[in-house]
This record gives C-alpha cells, structure tokens and sequence, in this order.
C-alpha cells in the first residue's frame, strides 16, 4: 500500500515526489505515531496537506527520530520537509 508525498512550492505547484519504500515506512512512521504528533494526522487512505506551521512541526518530529530508525525514504521525507519550509511550501501526504 504504502503513502506518496509530493512537495509543493508555495503555488502547490510539485516539486518533487517521495515515494515510500517497500516496508512502507513512511506509512508506518505516521499512523504509528502517537495522537500528540503532527503526523498523527497524516490519513492513509485520503489527501493530507501540511502547512507551513505543520511542517516545522513534522521536521522536529523527524529530526528527534532515533537514528535507527531513519532509513533512506524518512531521510527522504525530512529534506523535503524542510525544502518546503524554508520556500513556505506544503508537503502532501497521497494515501492509497
């Protein structure tokens, strides 16, 4: 099943797109997390969009992720996380 994430500009045009492994970690990273997280919200099976505010959030959540458990499509997801803050963008979580 897995999650796409596409990262927008700030005219949501895309920029690039993250696809999730074959583990389906980014999936994983998000419904997994506790109810108090960002990415929390991140639905599986519908649109989510984070915002500006959101996005400094979900790359806190990601860079005080344990270093283990960073594989490749996370380290993937945090640079275009804070590519779309920096350029006030938005990351839009694609669920299956």
């Amino acid at each position: 099943m897995g999650i796409g994430v596409n990262v927008l500009d700030i005219r949501r045009k895309v920029e690039w797109e993250i696809t999730d492994d074959d583990e389906n970690s980014i999936l994983r990273y998000c419904t997994e997390a506790p109810d108090t997280t960002v990415r929390w919200g991140v639905m599986a099976y519908q649109l989510t969009l984070f915002n500006h505010r959101q996005l400094r959030k979900l790359v806190q959540e990601l860079e005080e992720t344990p270093d283990e458990l960073m594989v490749p499509v996370l380290k993937q997801l945090l640079d275009g996380a804070r590519h779309a803050f920096r350029q006030s963008g938005y990351l839009l979580f694609i669920g299956d």
